[in-house]
């Protein structure tokens, strides 16, 4: 038995009664935050360009049945529409993060269960059951080697949730397991995903999840009309897991991915996003955002040092020319220099400092270009971004502050609120304030809606 049966034998055995009350309540609320990111980023140039190369490369708006795409009302085929709305749920990198890995699993994960789901007819409870299967994997693929894809330049989203996504539409087509085991052998030979965009500021990256997710659709459609794929595509000799890893750091491990699985859920330690910025960077905007709360005035800062684990610092304070002074938004949201400045500037962070005008204002600039960073002394290979910030002011005064914990823990009792605010405050832009309810409402209750369509009626202006 490879990895991929493991895996697709627990899969097509999910059911929601397999799923503690937790884990149920937690996938209607990825639900939620993901449709709040679609609404968010549908009227951004980024929205607009994805939407547009979808259009054209359907040949055009599909008149029958086919996937909508969320805020524009679209009709195109499946993998066209999944490709829209996962690139449009990552494109303010404001998408959940699984801690441990850095997997961002909900935006390919549910856009493929929306994508099939609506073109088959399923109903809500199939596709909040392959939410909530779907995630759970996409962490747990990434625990085979946490940190290692990012140490490598590629980004584990792409690469790990193209053979999810291909799992979860195999399921959702009616596919025997022999055909969901070659939609995944054939989704691995398109797992990729580099993270070069990070460098120039560049769209691409966003798009990961979304050719994810396409490319497992599409991996899935090819197994149903007969084409095969390898049953070893994870964790062969040449499988994705050992083709991308192995070498002079070790070699993954595959015994992890499984370990506990059903019992000990991954899910519980994929965080929400409160920010729209990656993910290492979110305990610094508190700290920035705890300093402006108890009174510091950002015009008396001489100068700030944010200390973070070394493995982090290539990704969010290198090239400090382009971190403290970015060109692109893109390049803002992979920017720790940026988010502290402008979360002490503002004394806010969110999406609407992310656009191209805010991240020209001069006094965001001049303030990031006085942060300079550190290895963290007591850095960790644990799960979490612990991270250290020393204030000076022009006065003298000099205060250090230490973060050791991350908001938006699935579990934390103010994350449901917090999580519903995010998606009325991502969704303003497209729905009418009685329309939050309307749909907060029936997300709540998405497992007795008969047809998922009925849902994805709602979700346009």
């Amino acid at each position: 038995m490879f990895l991929a049966s493991d895996l697709r034998d627990w899969v097509y055995d999910f059911d929601l009664e397999s799923a503690p009350s937790d884990i149920l309540e937690d996938g209607r609320r990825r639900v939620l935050d993901f449709i709040g990111l679609n609404f968010a980023a549908c009227a951004t140039p980024l929205g607009r360009s994805v939407h547009d190369g979808a259009v054209t490369l359907s040949g055009g708006q599909v008149s029958g049945p086919g996937a909508r795409v969320i805020g524009f009302g679209t009709i195109l085929p499946p993998a066209n529409a999944a490709l829209v709305n996962a690139t449009l749920a990552h494109a303010m990198d404001f998408d959940d993060t699984h801690l441990a890995t850095l997997v961002h699993p909900s935006a390919p994960v549910i856009a493929t269960a929306f994508a099939i789901g609506e073109r088959v007819g399923a109903s809500g409870r199939d596709v909040l059951a392959m939410t909530i299967a779907g995630n759970e994997i996409s962490c747990r693929l990434g625990m085979a080697a946490p940190g290692a894809f990012h140490a490598k330049g590629l980004h584990p989203t792409s690469v790990l949730c193209t053979p999810v996504a291909a799992l979860i539409a195999a399921r959702m087509l009616g596919l025997d397991r022999d055909g969901a085991l070659h939609a995944m052998g054939i989704a691995c030979s398109q797992s990729s995903g580099i993270l070069e965009s990070y460098q120039d500021g560049t769209w691409v990256k966003t798009l990961h999840p979304g050719w994810a997710a396409h490319s497992g659709i599409a991996a899935a459609c090819l197994a149903q009309a007969g084409f095969t794929g390898p049953a070893s595509g994870l964790d062969g000799r040449f499988g994705v897991l050992r083709a991308l890893l192995d070498g002079p750091s070790g070699t993954p491990d595959i015994a992890a991915v499984t370990r506990g699985l059903g019992e000990a859920w991954e899910t519980r330690t994929n965080f929400y996003k409160l920010y729209p910025c990656a993910q290492v960077i979110l305990p610094f905007v508190e700290m920035a955002l705890d300093a402006r709360r108890e009174g510091l005035d950002p015009d008396s800062i001489r100068a700030i040092k944010v200390e973070i684990g070394a493995r982090y610092i290539p990704v969010v304070c290198e090239p400090r020319e382009t971190k403290i002074a970015p060109v692109t938004n893109t390049q803002a949201r992979a920017s720790i220099a940026y988010a502290v400045a402008a979360a002490l500037v503002h004394g806010a962070l969110d999406v609407s400092h992310y656009t191209q005008e805010a991240i020209q204002d001069p006094a965001v600039r001049a303030l990031a270009a006085r942060i300079f960073h550190a290895p963290l002394s007591t850095d960790t290979s644990e799960p979490g971004f612990p991270g250290a910030m020393t204030i000076e002011t022009g006065e003298g005064e000099s205060r250090r502050r230490l973060h050791v914990s991350n908001s938006g823990h699935p579990n934390d009792p103010g994350t449901p609120q917090a999580v519903m605010a995010k998606f009325e405050a991502n969704s303003a832009a497209v729905l009418k304030p009685e329309a939050f309810q309307r749909v907060g409402t029936m997300v709540s209750t998405i497992e007795v809606i008969p047809r998922i369509g009925l849902l994805i009626d709602r979700l346009r202006a």
